[in-house]
């Protein structure tokens, strides 16, 4: 599980040569639109000594291609001349729950363009022959920035199921993938990384609780009954837990200033997730 904390080579610091005059990220975790030079088409997406951390980062154009308008893109998954128009089979296998997924970026967009950075969590759902959305965050970015940027997204889980693909994507051209975009939009991305600290605490539906709090004494009301209560640090460090008896809805515990995880499990399997702040 802790090998799975970083996304393989999300600080795009090792790039390989391609079958033509263009580098990809090195792993063949990541794929790209640049395999189309074979195809007479453009090189979208580069290495740059303009980085975040290390010695590179990843740069991707959007540029046009006949009359065709092709994003930057990076994408977990593989290039495939038999998948055209789109030519990405996208996924990679992934079995995490991640809390948050993070990383650094810089945008230059052009005539008001936008671009997307997201994670999606699929699980193959045997009975409706489909691939169902576990848990998935995604940001657009409308506005140019010039200088590196942080983002910090927390994912939102519709199940507390594992997943078995995860989709990484980051594109110059937010609707790039329908070919939709302005021709120079740059995009620059950099330490991608997935935050599996909390992973085991799904969140699945609003938490069935409230709280009465006072030097740092924390009254935990329950507005229905439940089988445990789980109080985690950041890290993932059990701070505290409780079991409930037959008829008791309240108790109370102690814990300092801080961010916190709660996750409450129901008597009938289901459980609740929701982020608390002590001061």
């Amino acid at each position: 599980v802790s090998a799975q904390g970083n996304i393989p080579n999300g600080d795009f610091e090792d790039w390989s040569p391609g079958a033509g005059n263009y580098e990809e990220p090195s792993t063949g975790w990541f794929a790209t639109l640049n395999p189309l030079v074979s195809l007479g088409g453009p090189t979208s997406v580069e290495k740059t000594t303009d980085a975040h951390s290390g010695t590179y980062a990843a740069r991707l154009v959007t540029k046009q291609y006949g009359s065709i308008l092709v994003p930057g893109l990076v994408v977990s998954g593989d290039f495939s001349f038999a998948d055209a128009p789109t030519f990405l089979r996208r996924g990679q296998p992934y079995t995490g729950r991640p809390s948050t997924f993070r990383g650094w970026y810089k945008y230059a967009p052009a005539n008001g363009d936008s671009a997307a950075i997201a994670v999606q969590l699929l699980r193959y759902n045997s009975t409706t022959n489909r691939q169902d959305t576990v848990g998935e965050v995604g940001l657009i970015i409308p506005n140019a920035n010039a200088t590196w940027t942080e983002f910090v997204l927390p994912l939102t889980y519709y199940s507390s199921d594992a997943p078995d693909t995860i989709i990484v994507v980051a594109t110059s051209s937010a609707d790039g993938e329908n070919f939709n975009g302005e021709v120079g939009s740059e995009l620059l991305v950099d330490d991608f990384d997935l935050d599996l600290a909390t992973q085991l605490l799904p969140a699945v539906e609003s938490l069935p609780l409230q709280f009465a709090h006072r030097d740092r004494s924390i009254t935990v009301i329950l507005e229905r009954e439940a089988a445990g209560f789980e109080l985690y640090d950041l890290s993932g460090r059990l701070v505290d837990d409780n079991r409930l008896h037959p008829g008791q809805n309240q108790f109370e515990l102690q814990a300092g200033q801080g961010l916190y995880l709660v996750r409450i499990t129901g008597d009938s399997g289901q459980i609740w997730q929701k982020k608390l702040v002590l001061w």
